[in-house]
C-alpha cells in the first residue's frame, strides 16, 4: 500500500514539473530553432540552461534508475527489499516519466548521436508497454513470482471449492455458470489471444453477469456483496483456465520481446553515458 502512495506522490511531482515546464516555456518549444536564441526563455530553457539542464539530469536519473530492476532480478540478497511486482511498478514509473522529461530537456530537437539514444529510448518505452501487457497475462503470485501450470490448476481447484463449499452453489449449476469456450491453438486463435483478450475479458464479465441472473442466484436473497464475490471468483476461475492453455504462447512472446527490448535498452544506456561524459568534459555541470 505504501508503495502505491509513494508512486502516486512521485507521479504528481513529475506532473507538476511537466505542467510548469510547458506553461513557462511552451512558446519556446514551438518556436523555430533560428528564432529561439532571441526569446527571453532561451537562457533558462535551452538544454544547457538552468531549467533545461535540470530536466535532463532528472530525466537521465530516472532512465538510469531502470537498471535497478534488472539488478533486483539477478541479485538474491535484494529480495528482502520488497517484491518483484513492487520493483516493476517503480520500473514502469521511471520508464514513462524519464523519457518525457528528456524530451523536454532536448526542447524537441533531435540530431546527431543523441538522436540514436533518443529513438532507442522511445523504442524502449513503447516496447515496455507491450512487455507489461505480456507480463500481466502470465499468472503470478502476490510477490510477483510466476505460477507454474500445476500451481494454476491448484488455484483453480481452490476457487471451485470456495464456490461450492462457501457459497453453496450446486455442482451442475456451477458447470453451467462456467463459460467454457477455450480457443484452440491455431494461428488465428493466437492472434485473437494476444490482441483481443482485453476486449474478450470485458465481454466475459458481461456474460458472467447474465448467467448469474439466469441461474436464479439473485432470487435466493443472497447479499449483494456475496453476488459480487461470486462474480469475481467465476471470472478468476475462467481466466486462469484460459491462461493455462495460452501459457506457452505468452512465454514465447515474452522471450521474443526480451530479444527486441534489450538491444534498444543497451544502445540507449551506452549513448546516454557518452552524452553525459561529453557534457561534463565540456564543463556543463549545471549548478554544481
Amino acid at each position: 500500500m505504501i508503495h502505491k502512495v509513494l508512486i502516486t506522490i512521485f507521479s504528481l511531482i513529475i506532473l507538476m514539473i511537466i505542467i510548469f515546464s510547458v506553461k513557462s516555456a511552451g512558446e519556446y518549444y514551438f518556436t523555430s530553432q533560428l528564432e529561439r536564441p532571441h526569446l527571453p526563455a532561451h537562457q533558462m530553457w535551452k538544454p544547457s540552461g538552468l531549467y533545461g539542464h535540470g530536466l535532463g539530469i532528472l530525466g537521465t536519473s530516472l532512465v538510469l534508475g531502470l537498471l535497478v530492476y534488472s539488478v533486483r532480478k539477478r541479485w538474491r540478497w535484494l529480495r528482502k527489499f520488497g517484491s518483484l511486482k513492487t520493483w516493476l511498478n517503480y520500473h514502469i514509473f521511471m520508464g514513462i516519466t524519464g523519457p518525457i522529461l528528456i524530451i523536454l530537456h532536448t526542447t524537441f530537437k533531435f540530431n546527431g548521436l543523441v538522436s540514436v539514444s533518443f529513438w532507442s529510448m522511445m523504442a524502449v518505452m513503447i516496447s515496455g508497454f507491450i512487455g507489461k501487457y505480456i507480463y500481466v497475462q502470465i499468472p503470478r503470485a502476490k510477490d510477483g513470482a510466476e505460477l507454474s501450470a500445476r500451481q494454476m490448476e491448484k488455484e483453480i481447484s481452490s476457487l471451485r471449492s470456495t464456490l461450492i463449499d462457501q457459497y453453496r452453489i450446486d455442482v451442475k449449476q456451477l458447470d453451467w455458470l462456467m463459460i467454457d469456450d477455450t480457443v484452440p491453438k491455431t494461428t488465428t486463435s493466437r492472434f485473437r489471444i494476444f490482441f483481443m483478450m482485453p476486449v474478450e475479458n470485458i465481454i466475459l464479465r458481461i456474460r458472467i453477469g447474465q448467467r448469474i441472473k439466469k441461474s436464479g442466484l439473485l432470487s435466493k436473497d443472497i447479499p449483494k456483496n456475496e453476488i459480487n464475490q461470486i462474480r469475481k471468483i467465476l471470472l478468476q476461475h475462467i481466466i486462469l483456465t484460459r491462461r493455462i492453455g495460452s501459457l506457452d504462447l505468452f512465454h514465447k512472446l515474452f522471450h521474443y520481446w526480451h530479444v527486441i527490448h534489450k538491444p534498444f535498452a543497451y544502445i540507449m544506456i551506452i549513448i546516454l553515458f557518452l552524452h553525459v561524459g561529453l557534457t561534463l568534459f565540456m564543463g556543463f555541470t549545471w549548478i554544481f
